[in-house]
Protein backbone atom coordinates (compact mmCIF):
# COMPACT_ATOMS: atom_id res chain seq x y z
CA UNK A 1 0.00 0.00 0.00
CA UNK A 2 1.29 3.47 -0.71
CA UNK A 3 0.17 7.03 0.04
CA UNK A 4 -0.43 9.41 -3.03
CA UNK A 5 1.64 12.59 -2.43
CA UNK A 6 2.81 15.43 -4.90
CA UNK A 7 0.45 14.94 -8.35
CA UNK A 8 -2.79 15.48 -8.63
CA UNK A 9 -5.65 13.28 -6.69
CA UNK A 10 -7.93 11.11 -8.46
CA UNK A 11 -9.67 7.94 -7.78
CA UNK A 12 -10.22 4.66 -9.58
CA UNK A 13 -7.64 2.70 -12.04
CA UNK A 14 -5.18 3.97 -14.22
CA UNK A 15 -2.90 1.66 -15.63
CA UNK A 16 -2.00 -1.11 -13.00
CA UNK A 17 -3.35 1.15 -10.35
CA UNK A 18 -6.03 1.60 -8.26
CA UNK A 19 -6.94 4.39 -5.72
CA UNK A 20 -8.82 4.77 -3.38
CA UNK A 21 -10.26 6.75 -0.08
CA UNK A 22 -9.99 5.39 3.55
CA UNK A 23 -12.00 6.30 6.06
CA UNK A 24 -9.49 8.47 8.84
CA UNK A 25 -6.97 8.75 6.18
CA UNK A 26 -6.43 12.21 4.50
CA UNK A 27 -4.54 11.16 1.57
CA UNK A 28 -5.62 8.95 -1.28
CA UNK A 29 -4.38 5.30 -0.84
CA UNK A 30 -2.66 3.69 -4.13
CA UNK A 31 -2.44 -0.09 -4.31
CA UNK A 32 -0.88 -2.25 -7.56
CA UNK A 33 -3.41 -4.97 -9.42
CA UNK A 34 -2.37 -7.83 -10.15
CA UNK A 35 -1.43 -11.32 -8.39
CA UNK A 36 -2.06 -14.90 -8.61
CA UNK A 37 -5.43 -16.10 -11.36
CA UNK A 38 -8.39 -17.11 -9.63
CA UNK A 39 -7.51 -20.67 -11.13
CA UNK A 40 -4.01 -20.71 -9.66
CA UNK A 41 -5.66 -19.99 -5.94
CA UNK A 42 -8.09 -22.49 -6.43
CA UNK A 43 -6.10 -25.35 -7.45
CA UNK A 44 -1.98 -24.47 -7.52
CA UNK A 45 0.26 -26.56 -5.36
CA UNK A 46 1.69 -23.83 -4.13
CA UNK A 47 -1.67 -22.44 -3.00
CA UNK A 48 -2.37 -24.91 -1.32
CA UNK A 49 -1.75 -23.71 2.59
CA UNK A 50 -3.42 -20.04 0.85
CA UNK A 51 -6.45 -22.24 0.14
CA UNK A 52 -6.46 -23.77 3.64
CA UNK A 53 -5.98 -20.43 5.45
CA UNK A 54 -8.60 -18.14 3.45
CA UNK A 55 -10.77 -21.37 4.21
CA UNK A 56 -10.29 -20.71 7.72
CA UNK A 57 -10.76 -16.75 7.48
CA UNK A 58 -14.62 -18.41 6.56
CA UNK A 59 -14.62 -19.14 10.45
CA UNK A 60 -13.08 -15.84 11.38
CA UNK A 61 -16.01 -13.81 9.42
CA UNK A 62 -18.52 -16.05 11.52
CA UNK A 63 -17.21 -14.90 14.86
CA UNK A 64 -16.91 -11.18 13.85
CA UNK A 65 -20.73 -11.29 12.38
CA UNK A 66 -21.80 -13.53 15.81
CA UNK A 67 -19.63 -10.77 17.86
CA UNK A 68 -22.06 -8.07 16.00
CA UNK A 69 -24.96 -9.62 16.98
CA UNK A 70 -23.49 -9.79 20.34
CA UNK A 71 -22.77 -6.14 20.55
CA UNK A 72 -26.55 -5.19 19.51
CA UNK A 73 -26.92 -1.73 21.63
CA UNK A 74 -23.93 -0.61 21.92
CA UNK A 75 -21.96 -1.19 18.34
CA UNK A 76 -23.90 2.36 16.88
CA UNK A 77 -21.85 4.05 19.13
CA UNK A 78 -18.43 3.13 16.70
CA UNK A 79 -16.90 5.99 15.53
CA UNK A 80 -14.55 3.99 12.67
CA UNK A 81 -15.23 0.45 11.18
CA UNK A 82 -13.75 -1.87 14.13
CA UNK A 83 -14.46 -4.91 11.75
CA UNK A 84 -10.87 -5.38 11.04
CA UNK A 85 -9.29 -4.93 14.72
CA UNK A 86 -12.22 -6.91 15.78
CA UNK A 87 -10.82 -10.15 12.61
CA UNK A 88 -7.27 -9.84 13.92
CA UNK A 89 -8.58 -10.90 17.62
CA UNK A 90 -10.62 -13.08 16.40
CA UNK A 91 -7.24 -14.54 14.63
CA UNK A 92 -5.51 -14.46 17.23
CA UNK A 93 -8.01 -16.89 19.36
CA UNK A 94 -7.68 -18.85 16.58
CA UNK A 95 -3.55 -19.64 16.23
CA UNK A 96 -4.17 -20.71 19.93
CA UNK A 97 -5.82 -24.10 18.67
CA UNK A 98 -2.71 -26.36 18.35
CA UNK A 99 -5.50 -29.70 18.04
CA UNK A 100 -7.22 -28.88 14.63
CA UNK A 101 -4.98 -29.08 11.27
CA UNK A 102 -4.61 -25.78 9.52
CA UNK A 103 -7.82 -25.35 7.74
CA UNK A 104 -9.94 -26.73 10.29
CA UNK A 105 -8.55 -24.93 13.64
CA UNK A 106 -11.87 -23.36 15.42
CA UNK A 107 -12.38 -19.79 17.26
CA UNK A 108 -13.08 -21.54 21.00
CA UNK A 109 -13.89 -18.14 22.98
CA UNK A 110 -14.79 -20.37 26.05
CA UNK A 111 -10.98 -20.30 26.25
CA UNK A 112 -9.61 -17.24 24.31
CA UNK A 113 -12.04 -14.74 25.05
CA UNK A 114 -10.33 -12.79 27.37
CA UNK A 115 -8.59 -11.52 24.32
CA UNK A 116 -11.63 -9.37 23.37
CA UNK A 117 -12.07 -7.75 26.96
CA UNK A 118 -10.96 -4.45 26.62
CA UNK A 119 -11.23 -4.29 22.73
CA UNK A 120 -12.87 -1.27 22.00
CA UNK A 121 -15.45 0.05 19.19
CA UNK A 122 -13.50 3.47 18.48
CA UNK A 123 -10.85 5.14 17.54
CA UNK A 124 -10.66 8.89 17.43
CA UNK A 125 -12.93 8.60 20.79
CA UNK A 126 -11.61 5.31 23.09
CA UNK A 127 -14.53 4.67 25.38
CA UNK A 128 -11.77 5.05 28.80
CA UNK A 129 -11.03 9.03 27.19
CA UNK A 130 -14.85 9.34 27.79
CA UNK A 131 -15.90 7.52 30.62
CA UNK A 132 -13.02 8.11 32.78
CA UNK A 133 -14.18 6.13 35.73
CA UNK A 134 -13.55 2.51 36.63
CA UNK A 135 -16.79 0.71 36.49
CA UNK A 136 -17.09 -2.12 38.77
CA UNK A 137 -18.58 -5.57 37.34
CA UNK A 138 -18.69 -9.15 36.95
CA UNK A 139 -20.64 -12.35 34.97
CA UNK A 140 -21.83 -15.46 36.79
CA UNK A 141 -21.95 -17.69 33.97
CA UNK A 142 -23.52 -20.23 36.22
CA UNK A 143 -26.43 -18.32 36.44
CA UNK A 144 -26.32 -16.08 33.35
CA UNK A 145 -26.33 -12.52 34.93
CA UNK A 146 -24.29 -10.23 35.08
CA UNK A 147 -23.66 -6.86 37.78
CA UNK A 148 -22.36 -3.52 36.99
CA UNK A 149 -21.49 -1.06 39.76
CA UNK A 150 -20.78 2.65 39.85
CA UNK A 151 -20.79 5.58 42.19
CA UNK A 152 -21.89 8.78 41.09
CA UNK A 153 -20.54 9.90 37.44
CA UNK A 154 -19.82 13.57 38.03
CA UNK A 155 -19.23 15.29 34.19
CA UNK A 156 -16.53 17.65 35.05
CA UNK A 157 -14.46 15.09 36.38
CA UNK A 158 -15.62 11.72 34.97
CA UNK A 159 -17.10 12.26 31.48
CA UNK A 160 -16.22 14.10 28.14
CA UNK A 161 -18.15 15.30 25.49
CA UNK A 162 -16.72 15.28 22.67
CA UNK A 163 -18.79 16.44 20.54
CA UNK A 164 -21.08 18.65 23.16
CA UNK A 165 -24.30 17.09 23.38
CA UNK A 166 -26.72 18.06 25.59
CA UNK A 167 -27.81 14.62 26.74
CA UNK A 168 -26.35 11.23 27.63
CA UNK A 169 -26.95 8.36 28.95
CA UNK A 170 -25.52 4.94 29.73
CA UNK A 171 -25.52 1.15 28.09
CA UNK A 172 -24.99 -2.53 28.79
CA UNK A 173 -25.17 -5.20 27.32
CA UNK A 174 -24.95 -9.53 27.97
CA UNK A 175 -25.20 -11.57 25.35
CA UNK A 176 -24.36 -14.90 24.44
CA UNK A 177 -21.08 -15.58 21.89
CA UNK A 178 -20.77 -19.54 20.78
CA UNK A 179 -17.17 -21.39 19.50
CA UNK A 180 -17.17 -21.62 16.08
CA UNK A 181 -15.65 -24.76 14.86
CA UNK A 182 -15.39 -26.70 11.05
CA UNK A 183 -18.05 -28.91 10.16
CA UNK A 184 -16.33 -31.61 7.79
CA UNK A 185 -19.39 -32.94 6.91
CA UNK A 186 -20.86 -29.75 5.67
CA UNK A 187 -17.23 -28.32 5.01
CA UNK A 188 -18.37 -25.40 6.36
CA UNK A 189 -17.52 -23.54 10.10
CA UNK A 190 -20.38 -23.24 12.17
CA UNK A 191 -21.41 -22.19 15.61
CA UNK A 192 -21.27 -25.07 17.81
CA UNK A 193 -24.50 -23.72 19.96
CA UNK A 194 -26.73 -21.71 18.33
CA UNK A 195 -26.63 -18.17 20.32
CA UNK A 196 -30.54 -17.44 19.88
CA UNK A 197 -32.22 -14.27 21.62
CA UNK A 198 -29.67 -14.47 24.35
CA UNK A 199 -29.08 -11.28 24.69
CA UNK A 200 -30.10 -8.55 27.49
CA UNK A 201 -29.66 -4.76 26.93
CA UNK A 202 -30.01 -2.11 30.24
CA UNK A 203 -30.00 1.41 29.21
CA UNK A 204 -30.15 4.30 32.05
CA UNK A 205 -32.75 7.28 30.98
CA UNK A 206 -31.57 10.39 29.48
CA UNK A 207 -30.39 13.58 31.17
CA UNK A 208 -28.72 16.21 30.77
CA UNK A 209 -25.08 15.70 30.35
CA UNK A 210 -24.46 18.56 32.75
CA UNK A 211 -25.81 16.86 35.68
CA UNK A 212 -24.30 14.04 37.84
CA UNK A 213 -25.37 10.61 36.75
CA UNK A 214 -26.37 8.85 40.47
CA UNK A 215 -24.53 6.33 41.18
CA UNK A 216 -26.56 2.31 40.39
CA UNK A 217 -26.00 -1.35 40.40
CA UNK A 218 -27.20 -2.72 37.30
CA UNK A 219 -28.23 -6.73 37.13
CA UNK A 220 -28.65 -7.62 33.44
CA UNK A 221 -30.07 -11.93 32.90
CA UNK A 222 -30.65 -14.02 30.45
CA UNK A 223 -33.95 -15.41 29.80
CA UNK A 224 -34.09 -19.28 29.91
CA UNK A 225 -30.24 -19.26 30.66
CA UNK A 226 -28.65 -22.73 30.49
CA UNK A 227 -24.82 -23.28 30.55
CA UNK A 228 -23.75 -25.45 27.35
CA UNK A 229 -20.43 -26.51 26.35
CA UNK A 230 -19.17 -23.92 23.84
CA UNK A 231 -21.27 -20.93 24.96
CA UNK A 232 -19.49 -17.75 26.30
CA UNK A 233 -21.24 -14.68 27.80
CA UNK A 234 -20.03 -11.23 26.78
CA UNK A 235 -20.38 -8.30 29.23
CA UNK A 236 -19.73 -4.89 26.92
CA UNK A 237 -20.89 -1.13 27.87
CA UNK A 238 -21.42 2.17 26.11
CA UNK A 239 -21.83 5.96 26.89
CA UNK A 240 -24.95 7.15 24.27
CA UNK A 241 -25.22 11.14 23.52
CA UNK A 242 -27.99 12.60 21.95
CA UNK A 243 -30.01 15.41 20.88
CA UNK A 244 -33.81 15.96 21.48
CA UNK A 245 -35.99 15.45 18.46
CA UNK A 246 -38.65 17.85 17.40
CA UNK A 247 -41.84 17.28 19.32
CA UNK A 248 -39.80 13.65 20.12
CA UNK A 249 -37.81 11.36 22.08
CA UNK A 250 -34.23 12.28 22.35
CA UNK A 251 -32.54 10.71 19.21
CA UNK A 252 -28.52 10.04 19.58
CA UNK A 253 -25.82 11.33 18.08
CA UNK A 254 -23.38 9.22 15.15
CA UNK A 255 -19.65 9.44 15.88
CA UNK A 256 -20.32 11.22 19.28
CA UNK A 257 -20.01 8.15 22.32
CA UNK A 258 -18.14 5.01 22.62
CA UNK A 259 -18.15 1.32 23.64
CA UNK A 260 -16.27 -1.07 24.47
CA UNK A 261 -16.47 -4.93 25.50
CA UNK A 262 -15.53 -5.49 29.47
CA UNK A 263 -15.82 -9.12 30.07
CA UNK A 264 -15.97 -11.87 28.78
CA UNK A 265 -17.18 -15.26 31.22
Amino acid sequence: MAILRGMPAFTGSIGGLSAYKLRGVDRIILREKGGPTRQQLKQGKQFLNTRLRNEEWKGVSKAVSLLGQALHGVRHLYDHSYSGRLSGVCHSIKEEDTRQPLGRRSLLFSAGGYKLEGFGLNTYHPFDTVLKYPLQYSINAAEGTATVEYADIIPAIHLSNPMKQPYCRLVFVLATVPDIVYDAGRKEYRPVQEPGNGRCLVQTPWQVSKAVIPGQQWQLALADWQRLPGLSLLLAAGVEYGQPQHNGPVQFTKYAGAAKVLKMG
